[in-house]
């Protein structure tokens, strides 16, 4: 079998924020206090394509290529930060996008095990991540670079009985960073910049998860 897709939308999105740190004020850094609205849109066509072979009525092997999307953001900023300017690139965040290929098979043995396993490659664009900007740390968000997911899953769930079913999961997951945006230096972004070949925050390479479910 052959599927494709498409998904077509538009989004829109404003933000206020009022930046009231009292020292901001002070003539040193030469920021007074200030309210500041911000907004951008964004439209965006994603696509999908997917082709499985059927082996019998309860196996399969697929291959499929996919698109995802994250909506952009702003950044309420004062247009100074410790006496140096902010540049008008930290106040609009672009979208970040995926692209999965994936192929994998999945199926039913003897009514009583389900399983499905799968390798992928996603390449990420325009990351985006939360930091703290410019030399007075104040929270944010970046698009950080370029950067890759590639790994394998593995699930099984068994029928241990009429109500009682095991679940179990493996992911292996090997993350990069590819590319680093310019923009990732200080006084832009408070703190060192990750290096490039590292790996993303927040993604172990193995992670594992067993459950039992009962069910009446």
């Amino acid at each position: 079998s052959l599927t494709g897709g498409a998904r077509v939308f538009k989004q829109t999105l404003t933000q206020t924020q009022s930046n009231a740190l009292l020292f901001l004020a002070l003539p040193q850094f030469g920021s007074p206090p200030t309210n500041s609205t911000s907004g951008d849109s964004w439209r965006r066509a994603l696509w999908k394509l997917n082709t499985s072979y059927q082996f019998d009525k309860d196996n399969l092997a697929y291959a499929t290529w996919s698109q995802g999307f994250r909506r952009g953001s702003v950044n309420s900023l004062p247009s100074t930060a410790g006496g140096i300017a902010v540049p008008p690139s930290l106040f609009k965040v672009e979208p970040d996008t995926a692209d999965n290929y994936e192929i994998g098979v999945k199926g039913t043995v003897a009514n009583h095990f389900r399983y499905s396993a799968a390798i992928y490659d996603i390449k990420w664009h325009k990351v985006q991540e939360e930091v703290q900007l410019t030399a007075l740390v104040l929270p944010g968000v970046l698009n950080v670079g370029e950067a890759y997911s590639r790994g394998l899953e593995l699930e099984m769930d068994a029928l241990l009985t009429s109500h009682l079913t095991a679940h179990l999961g493996y992911t292996y997951d090997t993350t990069k960073l590819t590319q680093l945006s310019p923009l990732y230096s200080f006084p832009n972004v408070a703190g060192a910049p990750p290096v490039v070949g590292s790996s993303l925050p927040g993604t172990p390479k193995s992670s594992a998860a067993a459950t039992l479910e009962y069910g009446h």
